[in-house]
């Protein structure tokens, strides 16, 4: 018997969630999509080939589990637009 030659592919479908404070889903979006390109732990072909999979509004029983998101990070705001500093579309 010969042996034969094959491409074997594999493929992994992971999930990131990051939790943002916006005024809109649109918003949501554009912070989570900065914090996950600020991510050290992703690399850059993950974020290429990532899309968004679900947008959710938390509700008041939600944010009482993630008690960091009810506090105000004001360093981190620019008071012009309210987007992280050195944010960029």
């Amino acid at each position: 018997m010969t042996d034969k030659y094959y491409d074997v592919e594999f493929c992994a479908m992971t999930y990131r969630t990051y939790d943002v404070k916006a005024s809109s889903e649109e918003e949501a979006r554009k912070l989570a999509l900065h914090e996950l390109k600020s991510d050290y732990q992703v690399d850059e072909e993950w974020i290429e080939n990532s899309k968004v999979s679900q947008v959710e509004q938390l509700d008041e029983a939600q944010l009482s589990q993630r008690p960091w998101l009810t506090h105000e990070d004001e360093d981190r705001l620019d008071p012009e637009d309210q987007y992280p500093i050195g944010y960029h579309e």
